[in-house]
């Protein structure tokens, strides 16, 4: 590892990785080592392996992988990155609410006794865990280390989830309680681009200003600039809301740094922090962000264009899936996937038939298309529009309804006038009591189209 070390200092593009994820990242010298020599991973221009590389670059930049420094992972789960950081300190601890209830299968310790042998039972073959501890521990008490007692930490986009304002200072406060002056702490987090923070419950996506803010009550430096960057390449695109539609796995397809929900632009953000040494916190500088803003946003409205100018298929049943599901979709591969199985029975039961996911439009006017043929049901069927804000679980409202009879071989279109600040999704429930009814879903089919000028 001495040798990698040294490779990485000689490759050096940047003293500090202060920045949000831009595709062009990946051809950075020192990105790309540690990618490949570090990490052991072919470049994929996806967000987690941009946080665990510049996690490591900050450290290794800032002499925490001398041997001789303590510190700490903050909701690690069991991420690579603990089982190479671990031996280049003189001891390191993982942390995590590690228990058998948790949705994160990275820290669901299910027949494991103890969260030490759930973390250490995953490390890859040769590791050495010798001088590693792991604790249950929440990131908003940090009461098991003594002040100025670690060296460095970091985590790798748990922040956001950890609760509200009160309990993210809570926990940038604990952590420059427990850091030694001079040491840091390498946070990843979701980042906006022209929007307000989104208050999602335990999900939290933030603009630039919040997190500046945060920093400044939790007496937190910040290294000086923020690179706010972003080249104009193709790769630097928001990827299309493919979770919305019919055709399941095309996510992958998409390897793009830049996500978009609900008609919203993010990625992930790097911010390398310290105790404050002086009488006020340093602010930073975030060159090139107003033009990347505009970038983005035109590119949002753009990908609105070229996706809805043709009738796209949806997945007509996307709300009816636990709802936890749509605002952690880009986390769904760290999630426990059996609590996201669609049971169409009980839905039915309930009298739901169809919730399709909340797209944003623009003010492009717009149309949802329906097919179906049901058998088994002889009551109504109620079909409503409802509109929101992006990025809210709660608020929706109906601004169009119509009702159907549940004729085999319906066929129907609903046009409506969407607002640029919301989002639209279509539903249908069963207006009889269809309980004890064998419904019989031969066909259903959802289709959306804007009429774009």
């Amino acid at each position: 590892m001495t040798d990698h070390l040294a490779a990485i200092q000689s490759l050096k593009s940047r003293d500090y990785w202060q920045k949000y994820c831009v595709c062009e990242d990946w051809y950075e010298a020192d990105f790309d080592y540690v990618v490949k020599q570090i990490l052991q991973q072919n470049a994929s221009q996806r967000r987690k392996q941009w946080e665990c590389a510049t996690i490591f670059l900050n450290l290794a930049h800032h002499g925490m992988f001398s041997g001789d420094k303590v510190g700490a992972a903050f909701g690690a789960g069991r991420e690579k990155l603990l089982y190479i950081i671990a031996p280049l300190t003189q001891a390191f601890h993982a942390t995590d609410l590690y228990t058998m209830q948790t949705v994160w299968k990275t820290a669901n310790i299910k027949r494991f006794n103890t969260p030490e042998e759930f973390v250490k039972a995953a490390a890859p073959a040769g590791s050495n865990t010798d001088n590693m501890k792991v604790h249950d521990m929440d990131m908003r008490d940090l009461s098991y280390f003594a002040d100025d007692s670690l060296d460095f930490c970091y985590s790798a986009c748990a922040f956001e989830h950890i609760g509200d304002r009160d309990d993210f200072i809570q926990h940038l406060k604990e952590v420059r309680r427990v850091l030694k002056p001079g040491g840091i702490y390498s946070m990843t987090t979701e980042f906006l681009f022209g929007d307000a923070t989104k208050t999602l419950p335990h999900n939290y996506k933030f603009d630039l200003e919040y997190l500046r803010e945060l920093f400044i009550e939790s007496g937190l430096d910040t290294a000086a600039e923020f690179d706010g960057h972003c080249d104009s390449s193709f790769a630097n695109w928001p990827k299309p809301p493919v979770d919305s539609f019919m055709a399941k796995g095309l996510s992958n397809r998409f390897p793009t740094p830049f996500l978009y929900l609900e008609g919203i632009p993010y990625t992930t953000c790097n911010f390398l922090l310290s105790p404050q040494q002086g009488d006020q916190p340093l602010t930073f500088a975030a060159p090139g962000m107003t033009r990347s803003i505009n970038l983005m946003t035109n590119r949002s409205n753009q990908l609105i264009k070229s996706t809805f100018n043709t009738w796209q298929l949806l997945d007509p049943y996307n709300r009816l899936r636990r709802e936890v599901k749509n605002y952690l979709a880009d986390h769904q591969e760290y999630l426990i996937e059996a609590g996201f199985a669609l049971n169409i029975e009980e839905n039915l039961v309930n009298g739901f038939l169809v919730f399709t996911d909340y797209i944003h439009l623009s003010d492009f006017p717009a149309k949802f298309k329906v097919q179906y043929d049901i058998s088994g049901y002889a009551g109504n069927i109620t079909w409503q529009v409802f509109e929101k804000e992006a990025m809210r679980a709660e608020g929706r409202q109906p601004i169009l309804k119509q009702t159907t009879k549940s004729h085999q071989h319906q066929s129907f279109t609903l046009a409506f006038q969407p607002k640029a600040d919301r989002v639209y999704a279509l539903s249908a429930q069963l207006v009889a009591n269809p309980k004890n009814a064998q419904i019989n879903i031969n066909n259903l089919l959802v289709w959306l189209k804007a009429k774009v000028e």
